[in-house]
């Protein structure tokens, strides 16, 4: 599900679970999700590309969770790019 926060400029997104509780996707979530997605696109379009000629990346801050960053860099091949807040 995607709700919007009071002003409409956040997304919210989150699943409900059969016992009635909400599970929330924060931001890393959520960026680690997308990148996934976006890299198994990439990926099945190897027959029509170049190898390496495109690459998926995240950009995340220092306040990153450090799974989200572990799982990114093995998944994608190399770490997020991290930048101050």
């Amino acid at each position: 599900c995607v709700s919007v926060d009071g002003d409409a400029d956040r997304l919210i997104y989150y699943e409900t679970r059969a016992d009635g509780s909400i599970d929330l996707f924060d931001g890393d979530k959520i960026a680690t999700m997308i990148a996934t997605y976006i890299k198994s696109l990439v990926d099945a379009s190897v027959p029509f590309l170049q190898p390496g000629s495109i690459r998926v990346g995240v950009v995340q801050t220092a306040y990153a969770n450090g799974a989200s960053t572990a799982y990114l860099t093995q998944t994608l091949g190399e770490a997020p790019a991290c930048v101050p807040t």
